[in-house]
C-alpha cells in the first residue's frame, strides 16, 4: 500500500510559530512526529512517498534525525521510501546520496516530481502545487505540500482568501502537508476522505 505526506520540518523551531503547531519546541515536535510514524499502520511491503521539506539545520543534525526516521521505517519493514525534494531539502539530499550507498534495509528513491499509477487513481507528486498537471482532465490527481495552509483556515498569513480558494478548491488536487492531514502519513483514500470533509 502507498502512504503520503510532506513538510515535517524536523528541527525547525520557527515552523512551530509560523504554522501554529501545538508544540513548545522542536524537540517536542520531533518526538511527536516520530511517535506518530511509529504508531501509523504503514508497514511490511508498503511504500512511503514523502513530498519534501524533511528537516532543517546542518548535516550532522539532519543525519541524526533522518537515521532515526529510516530506522523506524526499516523496523516496520517498509519496502520503499520515495523522496520528492522540497526547497528545504538541500542538506537532506546530500544525506540521502550517502545513505543510499549504505543499503540501509529499504529502497530509497529521490525525485523532483513523480507520477504514481499503482493506487486508487494515478497521481502526480510534487512538493509545489501545480495549476495544470499532466492528464489532469483524465482522472490524474495531484498531491502537493509546501504552502503550510489549511483548507478550513489559513495557517500562513501570506496565503490570502483568493489563493486559498485556488489551492484547495481545484478538483483532484490535494494538500498532503502535516499541517493539513496530521503528523503521520496517510493512504490516498484517507487523504481524499479527509480533504472532502474540509472542502464541504
Amino acid at each position: 500500500m502507498n502512504y503520503y505526506y510532506s513538510d515535517t520540518h524536523f528541527n525547525h523551531e520557527n515552523i512551530i510559530k509560523y504554522c501554529g503547531r501545538p508544540f513548545a519546541n522542536a524537540t517536542e515536535m520531533n518526538d511527536h512526529m516520530f511517535a506518530a510514524l511509529e504508531a501509523s499502520p504503514i508497514g511490511k511491503d508498503d511504500t512511503l512517498y514523502f513530498l519534501g521539506d524533511f528537516s532543517s539545520r546542518n548535516f550532522q543534525v539532519v543525519s541524526e534525525t533522518a537515521n532515526k526516521y529510516i530506522d523506524i521505517l526499516v523496523k516496520k519493514q517498509v519496502a520503499k521510501l520515495h523522496i520528492i525534494l522540497g526547497n528545504h531539502d538541500h542538506v537532506f539530499e546530500h544525506y540521502l546520496e550517502a545513505k543510499r550507498r549504505e543499503n540501509p534495509g529499504l529502497a530509497i528513491h529521490v525525485d523532483n516530481m513523480l507520477v504514481v499509477k499503482n493506487d486508487l487513481y494515478p497521481v502526480v507528486l510534487c512538493h509545489y502545487p501545480i495549476e495544470s498537471w499532466n492528464n489532469m482532465h483524465h482522472g490524474f490527481l495531484h498531491f502537493f505540500g509546501h504552502v503550510h495552509a489549511k483548507a478550513h483556515n489559513v495557517a500562513v498569513q501570506h496565503v490570502d482568501h483568493h489563493s486559498k480558494e485556488l489551492l484547495f478548491k481545484r478538483e483532484n488536487r490535494y494538500h498532503v502537508g502535516v499541517d493539513e492531514i496530521g503528523y503521520a502519513p496517510l493512504t490516498m483514500r484517507q487523504i481524499i476522505e479527509k480533504s472532502n470533509e474540509t472542502r464541504n
